[in-house]
């Protein structure tokens, strides 16, 4: 039996950010400075997934939106999309570099504000986003780069996390290495 993991199943309090939104973001972006205070980040990457730039970084998932959430990574129940597969084989992209973002705790005096905060912090990103007009909003799961990760979300080594996609942006810039920062156009 496959389990899914939805926003019912599973508490979901982290984001994984890899544009605009990522603490060390240099492209000048008015609201990265705004959005990141009051949160901690920690390297992550995300495999299934290409990186574009089309207006504002973005990324278009390789698996249909709900199959992010299977909780086995068996590619033979996913339904993944063709084109974009090819793309991704073809020019040996490597996933997406970024963070997942979660609530500083250390700022605040009621750990019990780490909900209410998450809840806001995702209102502002939906804003920032265009969520749900321009980007959608899914579960995926990350692996960290360094160091520890929230026990309370791992499974198997990754954590689940909040992205925001789109599959209908322009593929015209590829970011083949997955990292923003580090793009040269």
């Amino acid at each position: 039996m496959i389990k899914k993991v939805t926003p019912n199943t599973i508490k979901v309090t982290s984001f994984f950010v890899y544009g605009t939104l990522r603490p060390d973001d240099n492209s000048q972006a008015p609201w990265t400075k705004d959005f990141v205070k009051g949160l901690k980040f920690k390297k992550a990457h995300f495999k299934d997934g290409v990186l574009f730039f089309d207006e504002f970084p973005t990324v278009s998932l390789l698996y249909s939106d709900n199959d992010h959430y299977h909780v086995e990574d068996n590619l033979s129940i996913k339904k993944f999309d063709e084109t974009l597969m090819n793309l991704y084989r073809d020019n040996k992209c490597n996933g997406i570099v970024g963070y997942m973002a979660t609530i500083d705790e250390t700022l605040l005096t009621d750990k019990n504000d780490i909900e209410k905060l998450f809840e806001e912090k995702l209102k502002e990103a939906d804003i920032i986003e265009e969520y749900p007009e321009v980007y959608k909003r899914s579960i995926i799961k990350v692996k960290h780069l360094n160091e520890e990760f929230d026990e309370q979300q791992q499974n198997n080594g990754h954590t689940y996390c909040y992205i925001y996609h789109r599959e209908d942006c322009s593929r015209e810039k590829i970011i083949t290495h997955g990292d923003w920062v580090k793009r040269n156009f």
